[in-house]
């Protein structure tokens, strides 16, 4: 059977654009993730498949290199904290957990001899990544990131039992367990805003707009390879069971629901109270920079190869697919 893509961003203001600096940047940061040897065979073509220099590149398409470098090995990174905890159970996830964010806590602290690779790595990045930067900053970043690894260990903790969330409580989950809000951070080192700007409530609610755009775009995208391989952490698992529809009637109600949240991310935008106009000039940069990331999830999603192999690009187009079948 034949299903539809919605074409969420028909309409989204902001359109594709991609940093100067990918062609140079993107290899060095791919080539540092590998020299880990941190993956399999398969692992490490399922990685170059996926771009994420590109995604990064999409991302933060005004960076300069130094700023753009950072992007591209965070993307990196959720890929490898994604190999070392996606089929794992809930206390290994745990303890991955653990690791990573002693790590981010203790950057300069040798690591313990005997402790997984994934140590190392983010080590590796954070030093890199916390180069020339405030305290404050490293705090937003690390406060995000605890998030978003608590949020992979609920998430083993669902796949332990069998458990699908209802949509309120999946959300909820989803916008931490996305990557967006450590993604968005990395906005914040040239941005010049005081904190007290970046938590306006108005500002956060915008940031969670944009936040849930990304959701059901990639869940719509991801939904195929996801169900072959039983997994049913997405929206439209949730959305079907939850209303009891089909799978194209759960496409279309999530695309209605993207449609309603990018409605009210220009509403928002546009009642901003002024912060005067040097303030205002450097939020409303702020702000295209995190709507720019839901143009760039939502056409890497095609130009990747994670979720259509090659034929991403004519799928975009004529947006139909059937289902892949039940991986054994």
């Amino acid at each position: 059977m034949e299903y539809t893509l919605p074409n969420t961003l028909a309409n989204w203001p902001w359109p594709r654009r991609v940093n100067p600096h990918y062609d140079t940047i993107a290899p060095v940061s791919a080539a540092w993730v590998e020299s880990f040897r941190a993956m399999s065979p398969s692992a490490q073509k399922a990685f170059n498949a996926c771009k994420f220099g590109l995604l990064a590149a999409m991302f933060y398409p005004a960076a300069d290199e130094k700023k753009y470098r950072r992007g591209c090995d965070l993307q990196n990174v959720f890929f490898i904290i994604e190999e070392f905890t996606d089929t794992q159970k809930g206390e290994e996830v745990q303890h991955v957990v653990d690791i990573v964010m002693d790590t981010l806590r203790n950057p300069h602290e040798p690591r313990p001899e005997g402790e997984l690779l994934i140590g190392k790595i983010i080590q590796e990045f954070w030093l890199l990544a916390i180069e020339d930067t405030s305290e404050v900053w490293q705090d937003r970043f690390i406060d995000t990131f605890q998030r978003y690894m608590d949020s992979n260990y609920r998430q083993a903790s669902d796949r332990d039992v069998g458990h699908i969330r209802d949509l309120e409580t999946y959300m909820e989950w989803r916008r931490e367990n996305i990557g967006v809000w450590p993604t968005i951070v990395l906005y914040e080192l040239d941005s010049d805003l005081p904190p007290e700007i970046y938590d306006h409530p108005l500002v956060q609610e915008i940031c969670i707009d944009a936040t849930d755009l990304v959701i059901i775009d990639n869940d719509i995208v991801s939904y195929n390879v996801e169900q072959a391989r039983g997994d049913t952490h997405n929206i439209l698992c949730v959305v079907m069971n939850e209303l009891s529809l089909d799978l194209q009637d759960a496409l279309d109600w999530t695309a209605k629901k993207h449609q309603e949240i990018a409605s009210a991310f220009l509403s928002k935008l546009a009642a901003l109270p002024s912060f005067g106009e040097d303030y205002d000039r450097k939020l409303k940069s702020y702000i295209s920079a995190v709507a720019q990331v839901v143009t760039a999830g939502g056409h890497w999603s095609f130009e990747c190869e994670r979720y259509f192999g090659k034929a991403g690009m004519q799928i975009q187009k004529h947006r139909k697919f059937v289902l892949l079948p039940k991986k054994k």
